[in-house]
């Protein structure tokens, strides 16, 4: 798996290949990325209430710009667990989150919390066992 990502990095690096393009045989990566906005966006935009809390934010919790500068993030905590992703700061993604802004991100980094822990969780909200 390691020397196909990095055979994969290496292609995109020298425009070779159009990693938007990249394909499972029925979706784009890029047509894929957007869903997943598109879902987490209404999620949040009708879920807002005691069990999660959601806010977006232009910076991370320690002040920094996130990936510095150009992107946001949209933070939830479902049941005290956060759930995060970043998108493209542009005007379109932005306002599909109807949702507070805050001038940063309010949780902390938390090295535990990484991708595939955040889909555990949701998925654990999910099928009620959290």
């Amino acid at each position: 798996m390691e020397r196909l990502q990095s055979y994969i990095d290496e292609t995109i690096k020298n425009e070779s290949l159009n990693h938007k393009q990249i394909n499972d045989g029925h979706h784009t990566f890029e047509e894929l990325y957007n869903y997943r906005m598109m879902y987490h966006a209404l999620a949040v935009n009708i879920t807002q209430g005691p069990l999660q809390e959601s806010h977006k934010s232009r910076k991370h919790h320690n002040g920094d710009l996130c990936f510095g500068g150009g992107w946001f993030v949209v933070s939830s905590k479902i049941n005290g667990k956060l759930i995060s992703n970043h998108y493209k700061d542009i005007p379109s993604n932005w306002n599909l989150f109807k949702i507070p802004e805050k001038d940063k991100e309010l949780w902390p980094f938390d090295p535990k919390e990484t991708p595939q822990k955040q889909l555990e969780n949701l998925k654990e909200f999910l099928q009620g066992e959290m």
